[in-house]
């Protein structure tokens, strides 16, 4: 079986219809789908129990409540396909031939293919445009990872990316329980332990922004966690032993997310937050690596002003974003 589709499910009746009809639909057929439903109280389980009888290639796992992170394992514990795709349940892919694209990208067996998203605005019920490409002559796995920070066509989620199967069990690569933005650590593991990518430059992915969701609402956990992921990954990128360009690449993808670390910082509402300004200052060290243009634009700023102003002036851009 060429594709496991595993998606993590969690009281999202409203959103999960279209989600799998946009999968079911697919004209390439050699794939499974694994529908995790993790504890849902709405009608979410039912769902998944029907489309299971109407579609052979259907799997369904009801089991407690246990998180984001431990539905998609539970889901990568059961998986047969040669590679694995982690699809959002309320959010749907874009065109009907996207899995054909996928097989034909994966012929010379590259360990991860990347394709791209857009955003569609709940509220509004609008689409946004694609704010990157993947335009890049380089060839070497290292390399192209350099230009894709550089260009920052970098993301860390789950559900841009099909990955060899082989890859996540070989290398123990699963994703940390009780983690908000578990996609992050799980992300960098992957890149450290891949030689190979196929950037497909085709827009086949919706994500949808929900006023609710879990990464539309900012928590003091939002910020810990955060805080916490870049200090581990940065202390193992220090001392891993892997291509010096590779790791300068990701260093500088750990500067991207500290400029995002201080968004975050400055959308939380509790004031708790404050007990944490001085791990978010030494962390600052991470913008001596930024490559893309929005660490390097806070990396100025910062070592003008500091880091309480910087805050403030990110706060009152934000602000007018919002």
């Amino acid at each position: 079986m060429f594709l496991s589709v595993i998606l993590p499910i969690y009281n999202v009746e409203k959103y999960l219809p279209d989600c799998l009809n946009s999968i079911v639909k697919q004209n390439f057929k050699d794939f499974e789908i694994i529908l995790v439903d993790d504890g849902s109280k709405d009608s979410s389980p039912k769902i998944c129990d029907d489309f299971s009888k109407k579609y052979s290639n259907v799997k369904v796992i009801h089991k407690t409540n246990g998180g984001l992170s431990s539905a998609r394992n539970a889901g990568l514990s059961i998986a047969e396909g040669e590679y694995i795709y982690f699809l959002d349940s309320d959010d749907y892919l874009l065109n009907d031939d996207f899995f054909s694209r996928l097989k034909d990208a994966s012929k010379n067996n590259p360990d991860i293919i990347v394709f791209k998203h857009i955003r569609f605005f709940e509220n509004q019920n609008t689409m946004s445009n694609c704010p990157y490409d993947y335009n890049i002559t380089e060839n070497e796995f290292a390399d192209v990872v350099m230009q894709l920070v550089k260009k920052d066509a970098f993301y860390g989620m789950a559900w841009i990316k099909a990955v060899k199967k082989e890859i996540l069990i070989n290398y123990n690569i699963s994703f940390i329980e009780g983690l908000l933005g578990e996609d992050m650590p799980w992300n960098f593991d992957l890149y450290l332990n891949s030689h190979s990518i196929y950037l497909l430059n085709s827009i086949e992915y919706v994500y949808r922004q929900r006023d609710n969701s879990i990464t539309t609402t900012t928590k003091l956990k939002n910020l810990t966690d955060f805080i916490l992921v870049l200090e581990t990954k940065y202390d193992e990128l220090q001392h891993v032993d892997c291509n010096s360009t590779l790791k300068r690449a990701l260093l500088g993808a750990l500067a991207k997310y500290y400029s995002n670390l201080l968004i975050t910082y400055v959308r939380v509402k509790e004031k708790d937050k404050k007990d944490y300004l001085g791990r978010i200052k030494k962390l600052s060290v991470l913008l001596q690596y930024a490559l893309s243009s929005r660490p390097i634009q806070i990396r100025k700023v910062y070592r003008i002003l500091g880091l309480r102003i910087t805050l403030l002036l990110l706060k009152i851009k934000d602000g007018r974003k919002r």
